[in-house]
């Protein structure tokens, strides 16, 4: 009897510690929202970016904004293999900071002249 009576002291214990843990929580609200980019581009240069089509949805909290990274990898039409890199890191109420990098990873034996078309701007959060 005393073994039965200890468990469910146990449990009731860890019931009532489990709901007070989930009480104390935080709780951060997520909703999908539009990051609007806000970055310089030049129409004759390719940029391997997920905001390639304009605004994307994500659903992100944006008042406990963290860092996003997002990486594509594609073959090109200049014949060459690229990997592309976008930073956006929290700068402000609703706003990331934008970094966009990339670099050939390998070309075909006759491709085309091309440079990396590094660029900066902002992302807001609608």
């Amino acid at each position: 009897m005393l073994a039965l009576e200890v468990s469910a002291l146990k449990a009731t214990l860890f019931a009532a510690l489990t709901v007070t843990a989930l009480v104390a929580m935080p709780k951060h609200h997520s909703h999908v929202h539009h990051l609007v980019l806000h970055a310089q581009s030049n129409p004759h240069n390719l940029y391997l970016s997920y905001f390639e089509d304009g605004p994307i949805r994500v659903n992100i909290d944006p008042d406990h904004l963290k860092p996003l990274r997002w990486e594509m990898t594609a073959e090109v039409s200049d014949g060459c293999r690229w990997h592309a890199i976008e930073t956006l890191t929290p700068s402000g109420p609703h706003r990331f900071a934008y970094s966009y990098i990339d670099e050939k990873l390998s070309c075909s034996p006759h491709p085309l002249e091309t440079e990396p078309t590094p660029r900066t701007g902002w992302v807001d959060i609608q």
